[in-house]
């Protein structure tokens, strides 16, 4: 009988701890953010040795779908996560248009407000 009860405490225990769907998409949405803000800052620092728009723009174009595809947050989440992209798409704009050596100069400083924004969103939603 002890061993009966063991082995329901631990199966108990077990669905306990299996994650629901909310669980699942807010752990994807934060990981989802972890690595959209790791990228953006590490893209930030990869602009101050190279002069390449076109590198430029295939990193951004990747981080920016991801952004575009995090369907994981609630109303305030997407309206922040929508404002940020739309500065990515400004910037990508810009980095495949004529004046791409522009662009590249005004890059750092473009990632970092949107760094600056993304990381309270980052923070919230992985608390």
């Amino acid at each position: 009988m002890p061993i009966a009860a063991f082995l329901l405490a631990l199966g108990l225990a077990g669905c306990s701890t299996v994650p629901t769907g909310a669980t699942t998409a807010a752990s994807a949405g934060c990981a989802n953010l972890r690595s959209v803000v790791t990228n953006l800052e590490a893209l930030r620092s990869w602009c101050a040795g190279h002069d390449d728009p076109a590198g430029a723009a295939a990193w951004m174009t990747g981080v920016d779908n991801s952004l575009k595809a995090d369907t994981s947050a609630d109303a305030a989440t997407a309206t922040r996560l929508r404002h940020a992209t739309a500065t990515l798409d400004r910037q990508l704009a810009l980095l495949n248009g004529s004046a791409k050596e522009t662009a590249m100069a005004q890059l750092p400083d473009a990632l970092s407000s949107v760094i600056a924004d993304l990381t309270p969103v980052r923070d919230d939603v992985c608390a």
